[in-house]
This record gives structure tokens, sequence and C-alpha cells, in this order.
């Protein structure tokens, strides 16, 4: 191969590592802009909820559309022996679980998932479920309305949520209603309540505000923009620079 020969080569594969680069941080800085979207949405959705009057959950399922992201009030019988436990979840550098308890709306009528709050893991056996303090009968809850809730890191195929665990299983990865209801032969309303009112059962329910980590979402998207303009412009760097030393190293051959 000639050394010209040679040098289109390495501009070629050069050309093409670059487009790599520039189509990989154009993307990844356009998905860190839609998340800062959906999060300001998010919590644009919470704050006027906020300021709603609660709207009491029916023991009739409802679409999903009536109930997303409404404020509102909970009645019934909580389902303690199905709660199950949202494994890696965090409060305060503190590892630990969510807890989601469902609640029955009517004897034998359906139900509605509560995502109750938070508890640490026991620190010498992270997989050791913790007991849950007792409540009262019938309880009232408040709180938000979702149709899924944030999602943890999930291995595919061993742990994902498409494969329903063992009935015996309670320590999730994440959740979803029509998990859940696989899971449980539940009937239940089509979405997930964030509960925000006060019940003495043990658990922190400090929820985080989406609309926080909108300015590190900017600051990232920022970053891999930047990355794609850099190579960008390190390939036209280089790419000049070769054509000179071409050009040189032509006039001198003659």
């Amino acid at each position: 191969m000639s050394a010209a020969s040679k040098a289109q080569l390495r501009r070629w594969v050069g050309a093409s590592a670059t487009l790599a680069v520039v189509i990989a941080g154009l993307s990844l800085g356009d998905w860190q802009v839609r998340r800062a979207a959906e999060k300001l949405a998010a919590q644009q959705m919470r704050d006027t909820a906020s300021a709603s009057a609660p709207m009491a959950v029916p023991a009739v399922v409802l679409p999903a559309a009536d109930l997303d992201g409404r404020r509102v009030m909970v009645t019934g019988r909580m389902l303690m022996d199905q709660s199950i436990f949202i494994d890696n979840r965090s409060n305060q550098g503190v590892a630990g679980m969510h807890v989601v308890t469902p609640v029955e709306l009517a004897p034998g009528g359906p139900a509605i998932l509560v995502l109750r709050g938070w508890v640490a893991s026991d620190p010498a056996n992270r997989s050791q479920l913790p007991v849950l303090r007792g409540l009262p009968e019938t309880v009232q809850i408040e709180g938000l309305a979702q149709r899924e809730i944030g999602r943890g890191l999930e291995l595919p195929r061993l742990f994902s949520t498409e494969q329903t665990p063992d009935p015996a299983q309670r320590l999730w990865v994440n959740i979803n209603v029509d998990h859940y209801a696989r899971w449980s032969g539940m009937k239940l309303q089509p979405v997930i309540v964030r509960q925000t009112s006060a019940l003495d059962d043990g658990l922190v329910r400090a929820w985080p505000k989406p609309g926080d980590d909108v300015v590190k979402h900017e600051g990232y998207a920022t970053q891999w923009y930047g990355l794609s303009l850099a190579a960008g412009l390190l390939w036209l760097w280089a790419t000049f620079k070769s054509r000179q030393a071409t050009r040189r190293g032509e006039g001198g051959s003659q």
C-alpha cells in the first residue's frame, strides 16, 4: 500500500471514529435535555396537584388518565401481608428500601398500591426484610397518584420486572402496577400513590422533588454537546495538519 493510500485510510478511520463520537455525544446530550424537560413537567404536575383538593379514590377501577398526576385520598384496609420492598433505595447516604403496600378500597373490591416510604436495610444482611409496624385496620392516606415511580438499575433477564417473581419473593428491584397484579392476582387501580400524609408507621417520606435534578441534567447535556464539538474540531485540526504534511511531502519529492 502506498503512503498516499495509507494516509487516506487513516483519514477515513479518523472521520468514522469522530462521527461516532459526535453522534453519541449529541444523542446523549439530547437525552439529558429530555430528562430535564420531563422532570420540570413532573414538578409542575406535582405543584398543581398539591394546590388542589384531594380526589377520593373510588372502589371501582378508573382509567389511568383519571388518576395520574392527581392528589388523591385513599381509604381502606391496608393489606400488610402483601407488602413488597424495593431494594437499593437510599436516604441521606444510608442504604435501604421502599415499602409498597396495597390498600383494599372495599371488601372484595379493587386495591390501590401505595408507595409508603423508606426504611433502612439491615447492615449485616441486606436481604433481610424489616418488620413493619402494625396499623389500624382502616387507614386514610393522602398522596400523589402516578402511573410509574422511579426505577432502579436492572440486570436483564436475571432480575427484569418482565419476569414475575416467586410468590414468596418480596424483595424486588423495581415495580409497576401490571407486574404486581400478575404476582398477586389482585385487581388494581392503574396507578401507584406516593404517600405524602403522616402515618405512625416509622417510615421516612422525604420524597425528592423532580425539579431538583434539572440543573444536573442541563450540566450533563452541556458536557455531552461539548464533547461532540471538541471531537469535531479536533478532527478538523488533525485533517488540516495531515493535508499540510501531505503537501509538503509531495513538494519535497518533486
